[in-house]
């Protein structure tokens, strides 16, 4: 699928992971939609750009400079509910990816069970564009607790500007404050853009498959 991350539950990717690394700030993210099991380690910090806010047209799109020093990430409570649901029905009709009451059961699980991980609103001067998925694990291999970006969304006229990249820079601070050792990434085997992109921002090929199984 052309411009877009790593489909949740895509049977053909391939694992990569980042350790501590040199930062690439501000990087944009033009793949920008679902960023799908994004798991850092390192100790980046984001930053602010100061740049005010003037709108220019690229393609069909609003695209706005210095949107990304407008954004923003909420820590979603139960009563968000309905509002995330919202974002993710639009998300999996875009993954093909089934949306049921099954959902809402695990979205409501994650927020009532912070041990769990988490889920951010990503905000744009008070409106809600998107949301990222935390999950939390452990790892002997990674000496200790790991992570896993679970789902990241965007909406369509925010991407392409920066806005993945800073979320991800937020995501590396909220892993540093748990004491998170490494976070991993799960990319298509078939969108080598999005590889190539992750090479650049640090992370490893893992030299192995993974494999899922409902249970």
């Amino acid at each position: 699928m052309s411009g877009q991350l790593p489909i949740i539950g895509s049977r053909d990717t391939a694992l990569l992971t980042l350790s501590v690394c040199p930062r690439y700030r501000q990087m944009p993210c033009p793949y920008s939609t679902t960023l799908r099991g994004f798991f850092i380690m390192g100790n980046e910090r984001g930053h602010d750009i100061t740049t005010p806010d003037k709108q220019k047209t690229e393609g069909n799109q609003p695209f706005i400079i210095g949107l990304n020093s407008m954004i923003t990430f909420k820590p979603a409570e139960i009563f968000d509910v309905d509002a995330l649901l919202i974002l993710i029905q639009e998300f999996y009709q875009i993954e093909h990816l089934t949306f049921d009451d099954n959902t809402r059961d695990a979205l409501t699980n994650l927020l009532n069970n912070k041990s769990y991980g988490g889920v951010w609103l990503i905000q744009h001067q008070g409106e809600t564009i998107g949301y990222v998925v935390l999950t939390i694990g452990y790892s002997l291999e990674f000496h200790g607790r790991d992570a896993f970006i679970d789902e990241l969304y965007i909406r369509a006229n925010y991407r392409g500007q920066g806005i993945g990249s800073k979320t991800l820079d937020y995501m590396q601070e909220v892993c540093r404050s748990l004491g998170i050792k490494a976070l991993h990434l799960e990319a298509a085997r078939s969108n080598t853009k999005a590889q190539e992109l992750y090479r650049r921002f640090g992370f490893k090929d893992r030299d192995r498959y993974l494999l899922t199984k409902w249970l």
